[in-house]
């Protein structure tokens, strides 16, 4: 059976897509500091239209390498925001495979912090497939990245109960200093 996830379709207007990510991350530079108070929370994940349709796929090689370059640069910008608040909070680019589509920078303060901290279950550390994503090694070096499990959760029509399945990797880099000390090495 093939991979939902595979490229198959001739992508046209590929203009098109290209400015529509540079629109995406103008309008995302600027962090959206009334909703941060507001929810406690602040993302970005670049949805970009064909791959976030009913049947999710990924970009080819090099627009994932473009969405990546999108999500350092708006990361870094909120990188710059956050230090100037003063609460705790937590920043991170969290980076999916193999459902990269789902890749996105991450911005939580008070209560949401410890949320997201402990979203994504600990993994046996594994390298990030650089030959996959094609992240400038100072980029990716620059980060402290941590291995999480990206888990999905199917429900037995029979039975009815839940079984957890684990869909694949998801890397997060730590992007933040304004946490307290709790105890987690910060």
């Amino acid at each position: 059976m093939a991979s939902s996830f595979a490229n198959r379709h001739k992508v046209r207007g590929w203009k098109r897509r290209l400015r529509q990510l540079e629109r995406l991350e103008k309008e995302h530079l600027c962090l959206d500091l009334e909703s941060l108070y507001h929810f406690h929370y602040h993302f970005i994940k670049l949805q970009l239209d064909p791959w976030n349709r009913l049947v999710k796929r990924n970009p080819p090689f090099w627009f994932r390498h473009r969405v990546l370059q999108t999500l350092f640069k708006v990361a870094k910008a909120w990188q710059e925001q956050v230090q100037a608040l003063d609460a705790p909070c937590y920043l991170a680019i969290w980076i999916f495979h193999p459902c990269f589509y789902q890749s996105q920078v991450v911005v939580a303060i008070d209560e949401r912090v410890d949320w997201y901290e402990g979203v994504f279950p600990e993994a046996q550390e594994q390298p990030m497939p650089a030959d996959l994503y094609g992240l400038a090694p100072a980029q990716v070096q620059a980060l402290t990245w941590k291995v999480g499990i990206d888990p999905a959760y199917e429900e037995d029509e029979a039975t009815g109960a839940v079984t957890w399945i684990r869909r694949g990797a998801v890397w997060v880099a730590d992007g933040t200093d304004n946490r307290p000390s709790r105890g987690r090495g910060s």
